[in-house]
């Protein structure tokens, strides 16, 4: 191509400029979607032409930049670009998302050698570009966070011809972390009958991610909040969403006052990486201390 200022010595003494374009390109991941559907990826890079080129532009996942005319000369295109570079057409950011991370990506620079759309084409495609660095720093990388907890009163009950001890517990489950977990359980042990209780029973909860407003749950009654405890007259039944134990074990405190011990271990899995998350590890647990004591009610103090 010739620029505007070319004239016939130039073609006499070989300096006519060619044309060229030449494009370079960078990526990175910028943020994830909390609830595991993807992550969100940068676009920049800069183009360079030699000579003088028209209707300069840049795609990049189907997204154009328009560079316009120019010659022997760089401008920017995506994150970065200022005033009187490469602009995004139909508006909005130079980003894009993708299921995986990290992911290549590829962008071609074209322009044509006269106006008008004549002239011949030239293009250039970038070499397979890799997204994987993270920016900021661990902006796509999840932190769940699982914790559980409980409360428990006791009572007693007639069974058959005795009189037994009943536990009645809830408690929640929490997600500390930055992202959904989803397939969440708990699981309450305890020195009795049911010797072992899941909630849910099959499936399993999703929690949203911290913060919002399904990032807690009941995890006896399924809801965002538990029910209220109270210490049950004799016979009573449990009340509406806690569950329930009859221990067969006890550790004797005096004066005149047992006490029982259960555990709930609460698991799920990363949203985001389908990878398992434990609130704590395999045999260990929550321990919940519940009294029996005179009259259903034990003093502050022993």
């Amino acid at each position: 191509s010739q620029s505007p200022t070319a004239v016939l010595k130039d073609f006499l003494s070989g300096n006519f400029p060619e044309c060229g374009i030449d494009i370079v390109k960078s990526c990175n991941c910028t943020a994830f979607h909390a609830d595991g559907t993807g992550y969100d990826y940068s676009m920049a890079g800069t183009v360079t032409v030699k000579g003088f080129m028209y209707n300069v532009q840049v795609v990049d996942q189907g997204r154009t930049f328009a560079c316009g005319d120019f010659g022997n000369g760089t401008k920017k295109w995506g994150v970065g670009a200022g005033a009187g570079d490469c602009t995004l057409q139909g508006g909005g950011s130079p980003t894009f998302s993708n299921a995986a991370f990290p992911i290549t990506n590829q962008a071609t620079a074209s322009g044509r050698t006269a106006s008008g759309g004549g002239g011949e084409l030239i293009s250039k495609t970038t070499d397979a570009v890799s997204c994987a660095a993270q920016v900021p720093a661990g902006a796509c990388t999840p932190n769940p966070v699982l914790t559980v907890d409980k409360t428990c009163v006791t009572t007693l009950q007639v069974q058959g011809t005795s009189v037994v001890v009943r536990v009645d517990y809830t408690g929640q489950v929490h997600n500390g972390g930055n992202v959904y977990l989803n397939n969440v359980q708990v699981t309450d042990t305890a020195a009795g009958t049911p010797a072992t209780q899941t909630f849910p029973a099959s499936g399993g909860f999703t929690l949203t991610n911290s913060g919002t407003g399904g990032a807690d749950k009941c995890y006896t009654n399924g809801l965002a909040t538990c029910p209220t405890l109270t210490v049950p007259t004799v016979g009573q039944p449990p009340v509406t969403g806690a569950a329930s134990y009859l221990p067969n074990s006890l550790v004797a405190i005096n004066p005149g006052r047992a006490q029982f011990s259960d555990t709930v271990r609460a698991t799920a899995t990363d949203a985001l990486l389908n990878q398992p998350v434990a609130s704590h590890p395999v045999g260990q647990g929550y321990t919940a201390q519940c009294l029996i004591c005179p009259n259903g009610v034990c003093p502050t103090n022993p």
